[in-house]
């Protein structure tokens, strides 16, 4: 039985917030997982300030970036405090390739935003990886660029089902943990072309793969107490919706509710997946 979990930005936003993912992991440790986690915070919003900046040529982009690389210092000084850090290398090896692709300002800027901001995704996994090696959890650290591949419609890519579901099928075949951690919202072209799925598009990664690996159920983690009726930022009486049925999802979120990103229900529904919010 295959259980795929969504962790979005809100869920590792900190130390805390990653100590408490780790916690309600371990609470499965029987079930095979699929955990798909997205960039950290507000990272995403960081990283379209910087390519903004890049492209209009403003030396502002290095100071935003320069604070967007000491926001994650200080989640990896508190996860490895008093220990050695041993995401350092890499993740100063991801900053430096990040860097580097905001100066390619010659591409669209479709292409250019899915060459960078997907780095929050795969920097967020690298340290989550590396923090439960830490703490003895063991994983399979996969990069969703090989396993979603998509066409070339950058910033909104379409999934190939079938060549994903081959990709996803083999390497769970071939990995012996029981966790499974990759990124949501990235994919990669057949020619090794980073793409992003859309805004928020964590949650279809969830339903792509639960749809791949016919998994029992989806669970969105999320900062809220579960679907609600209404935004409670906006309206504190809001309700918990116990359940609805697939197409009052997809209408919900046609209509913008952010709690679950539009193109997730339907691979979901095909396969009569439950999705629960948590």
């Amino acid at each position: 039985m295959i259980k795929v979990f969504k962790f979005g930005g809100a869920s590792v936003k900190d130390a805390c917030a990653v100590r408490n993912m780790s916690d309600i992991l371990m609470a499965y440790e029987s079930d095979n997982l699929i955990v798909v986690v997205s960039a950290m915070g507000k990272t995403t919003n960081a990283l379209e300030k910087i390519l903004r900046l890049s492209r209009d040529n403003s030396a502002d982009a290095s100071v935003v970036f320069e604070q967007l690389v000491n926001y994650h210092k200080t989640i990896t000084d508190e996860l490895f405090k008093g220990e050695q850090n041993t995401a350092a290398p890499e993740l100063a090896k991801l900053w430096r390739e990040l860097w580097d692709k905001f100066q390619l300002t010659h591409l669209s800027y479709d292409e250019q935003y899915d060459q960078t901001v997907s780095y929050g995704e795969l920097i967020s996994t690298t340290i989550i990886s590396h923090y439960f090696q830490k703490i003895g959890m063991k994983h399979h650290h996969a990069d969703a660029r090989k396993l979603i591949i998509t066409n070339h419609r950058f910033r909104s890519a379409d999934p190939d089902w079938e060549t994903t579901s081959g990709k996803v099928n083999t390497l769970f075949e071939q990995t012996s943990e029981k966790i499974l951690l990759t990124q949501g919202f990235i994919g990669g072209t057949s020619d090794k072309r980073t793409t992003t799925l859309g805004r928020e598009g964590s949650d279809f990664t969830s339903a792509i793969l639960a749809w791949c690996l016919n998994a029992s159920e989806v669970v969105i983690w999320k900062d809220v107490p579960g679907l609600l009726n209404a935004d409670p930022k906006r309206f504190p009486a809001a309700l918990k919706i116990s359940q609805i049925s697939y197409s009052e999802a997809i209408e919900l979120a046609y209509y913008g509710a952010t709690v679950i990103h539009p193109k997730t229900i339907k691979p979901l529904e095909n396969k009569n997946i439950p999705l629960k919010v948590q």
